[in-house]
C-alpha cells in the first residue's frame, strides 16, 4: 500500500489545510497563513500576564483558579481530539493515525 503523504506535494498539504473547515473562532481570522505548520492567529489576542508582589493567598488563588480552567480547557481539546479520531479526520492528510496527525 502507497502511503499518501509520499504521493502528495508540499503545495497540495497546503491547499487541503487552507481548504479544510475552521471553527467559527478562527473564521474571523486573518488570511490563511503561509504554512499548515503554524499557529493561528488569536484574533483577539490576551494581555500580558502582570505579576506583582501579592499575599500568598492570593497567589494560591490565582494558581488553582487557572488549574481548574486549564483541566477544564484540555478536558475540552481532548473532546475535539477524540471526535476527530472517530471521524478520521487525520486520513485526509495521508497519517495513519489520529496520534501520527497530532505529532
Amino acid at each position: 500500500m502507497t502511503d499518501l503523504a509520499d504521493e502528495l506535494t508540499d503545495a497540495d498539504m497546503l491547499a487541503m489545510w487552507r481548504s479544510a473547515p475552521r471553527r467559527a473562532s478562527l473564521a474571523a481570522a486573518p488570511e490563511p497563513v503561509d504554512s499548515p505548520f503554524d499557529p493561528p492567529v488569536d484574533p483577539q489576542p490576551r494581555p500580558e500576564v502582570e505579576v506583582t508582589e501579592e499575599s500568598l493567598e492570593v497567589l494560591e488563588g490565582r494558581i488553582t483558579s487557572m488549574a481548574a480552567r486549564l483541566a477544564a480547557e484540555t478536558r475540552e481539546w481532548l473532546a475535539l481530539v477524540a471526535e476527530f479520531n472517530r471521524r478520521k479526520g487525520w486520513v485526509q492528510w495521508g497519517m495513519r493515525s489520529a496520534a501520527n496527525w497530532l505529532s
